[in-house]
């Protein structure tokens, strides 16, 4: 008898495609994304999915459908969680942050931009609309199987509730090969040693108002890129996703302050902008920050926590002006 296909242990690769519509070639030693895991098992793998489904319609004769064609439009979304950890020492031109921050974020709608000044840094600005977009080849290890996809786009959402390491969870379409047999190869990760850093300390600052006490921040860059490019001359139906809009949010959770210092019941009424910045980690070179530099806060909602009142404070990141491609950024320095 056969042994059983375990579901133990997963891995990932991730990279940046030269050319749409072409995958690159990947390698376990260069190419390796450390996804998190929490407790317990990996998620299972996402199923495949088709644009075209194979059905022909209800026989003539009869009240049963016929035996259905080839499906078309093979793809697969699927998703994995990291936490962000930096570099760990210096970063340059060519010293980056880990495969599963940097080519992530890239294919997640940002330009990366070292610079030397005012520290090593290295900088995700969101892309500017209508000039291209990164997309990359992705493999997933897998229950037993290898799970390929090219062409992928990214959304991120990130959890930072309570003291734990903030969760980053990627959302991905690709177009995919059929998967095959293959058990999980030995992957290197680079800066696997370097522990993410935790949310305590974190600096806060709603514009001027720094004196916040974070409970919880959620972010969403509700990017969509669920829009199938579709093509009767391409082998398979499919040339991936296209990229739409961005409409980036954070709930954040704080001690609710006296609305002498600060109220954001007013600012929301009075449709005020102010520099959002949200930052974790305090050691240099293993730390980040989500910018949004003109936000405006476009919902609260009241609620308590261990007998404590709180406001749960929703704030959205919009361009500088109406051409901009500038609602929001990430820092690694």
């Amino acid at each position: 008898m056969a042994a059983p296909r375990l579901s133990q242990v997963v891995g990932l690769l991730l990279k940046e495609q030269a050319a749409h519509g072409t995958a690159e070639t990947l390698s376990n030693s260069a190419d390796g994304a450390f996804m998190y895991l929490g407790d317990g098992d990996p998620p299972n793998p996402a199923d495949i999915q088709y644009v075209y489904d194979g059905k022909i319609g209800r026989a003539a004769g009869t009240l049963t459908g016929q035996k259905n064609t080839t499906p078309a439009g093979r793809h697969r979304p699927f998703e994995f969680s990291i936490q962000a950890r930096g570099l760990g020492s210096l970063y340059s031109a060519i010293l980056v942050p880990p495969n599963e921050v940097h080519r992530a974020l890239k294919a997640a709608g940002f330009t990366a931009a070292y610079s030397a000044t005012p520290t090593p840094q290295w900088l995700y600005n969101q892309a500017v609309a209508g000039t291209g977009y990164t997309v990359l080849t992705a493999r997933m290890f897998a229950h037993g199987s290898q799970w390929d996809g090219q062409d992928v786009l990214l959304n991120l959402e990130i959890d930072a509730t309570g003291l734990g390491v903030p969760i980053w969870k990627f959302m991905a379409q690709s177009v995919a090969p059929l998967p095959t047999d293959q058990d999980l190869p030995a992957v290197t990760y680079a800066q696997a040693g370097i522990l993410p850093p935790v949310a305590q300390g974190v600096v806060c600052n709603f514009g001027a108002f720094t004196g916040a006490k974070v409970r919880s921040m959620k972010f969403n860059l509700n990017r969509a890129i669920d829009k199938p490019r579709i093509s009767q001359t391409t082998a398979g139906g499919h040339d991936g996703f296209t990229p739409g809009g961005m409409n980036p949010q954070a709930v954040i959770t704080i001690e609710r302050p006296a609305r002498a210092t600060w109220d954001p019941d007013a600012l929301r009424a009075s449709a005020t902008e102010f520099d959002f910045g949200y930052q974790v980690g305090t050691v240099q070179y293993n730390r980040w920050k989500l910018n949004m530099p003109t936000a405006q806060i476009v919902n609260v909602q009241n609620g308590s926590d261990n007998d404590v009142a709180t406001v749960a404070v929703t704030v959205e990141g919009h361009g500088s002006t109406p051409s901009a491609s500038d609602a929001v950024n990430f820092l690694f320095n």
